[in-house]
């Protein structure tokens, strides 16, 4: 399989992002026990940007259970070791590394900034 040239920097930046601010995406599989997912509600019903929306409401719940529970552990956003998930690079492959990283950090900033998604 045809890998991009800076593919492998885009994986490793993510897992530091990730580590660093607990912001994972979507394509980095995220998993959740089913009754965090039905607390929050599931995935947002909308047609981009649904992963970050997910990771920012259990950001909220977890900053939330300490106020509610002193009896309850800390959660948080953690990379789980083993295999690692694969996804598949055909945007990647595509439009190059370059553009599809500007394309979603332009997303980002523009759903940050109050930009809807649809």
């Amino acid at each position: 399989m045809y890998y991009p040239p800076g593919i492998r920097a885009v994986e490793t930046t993510a897992n530091i992002r990730t580590q660093l601010y607990s912001l994972p995406y979507g394509d980095q599989a995220i998993s959740i026990a089913k009754d965090v997912f039905d607390f929050v509600g599931g995935f947002p019903d909308q047609c981009l940007m649904e992963d970050y929306e997910l990771v920012s409401l259990l950001r909220k719940r977890a900053a939330l259970i300490p106020k509610l529970c002193d009896l309850c552990e800390k959660e948080e956003l953690k990379i789980i070791p083993g295999k690692a998930a694969l996804c598949s690079p055909r945007r990647w492959q595509k439009f190059g590394v370059l553009y599809v990283t500007f394309m979603n950090s332009k997303f980002v900033n523009l759903y940050c900034g109050g930009m809807t998604p649809d």
